[in-house]
């Protein structure tokens, strides 16, 4: 098994192709916390209930910055009922792995450069009147 990320532009010249205006991200140097803010259901679709259409994720680099926020539409079509998890067993972590390879399947580096775009912590300084 290989220990190289999965979001590691490893053609550039096709990435430059598709992409020509960018430049692939690198892994950034902090690690950032991701989470669901809320997910967006069809009630039912080919025989299956509560499907997921959007999710609106959050992307923070520490628990009290300031999320970066994107809702992501999820294909729906050619849902298998074998791989189909019930809406009421489905863990956040799953659905963030699967928003993560989704991003990932648009572009490889795609889930570094939202990284990269989650606002950095506020510093601040405690000043006292002397």
């Amino acid at each position: 098994m290989s220990n190289q990320s999965p979001y590691l532009v490893t053609d550039y010249e096709s990435y430059k192709k598709k992409f020509p205006y960018l430049e692939p991200k690198t892994e950034p140097p902090f690690t950032c916390i991701w989470s669901v803010e809320k997910m967006e259901v069809l009630p039912e679709k080919d025989g299956l209930t509560d499907v997921i259409h959007i999710v609106h994720i959050e992307v923070k680099r520490t628990p009290t910055s300031d999320p970066y926020k994107m809702p992501l539409q999820i294909s729906t079509e050619n849902i298998s009922p074998e791989n189909f998890i019930e809406f009421d067993q489905l863990q956040e972590s799953e659905v963030i792995e699967w928003v993560k390879s989704v991003l990932t399947e648009l572009r490889q580096d795609f889930v570094w450069d939202i990284e990269w775009a989650t606002p950095e912590p506020k510093q601040t300084i405690v000043k006292t009147f002397s």
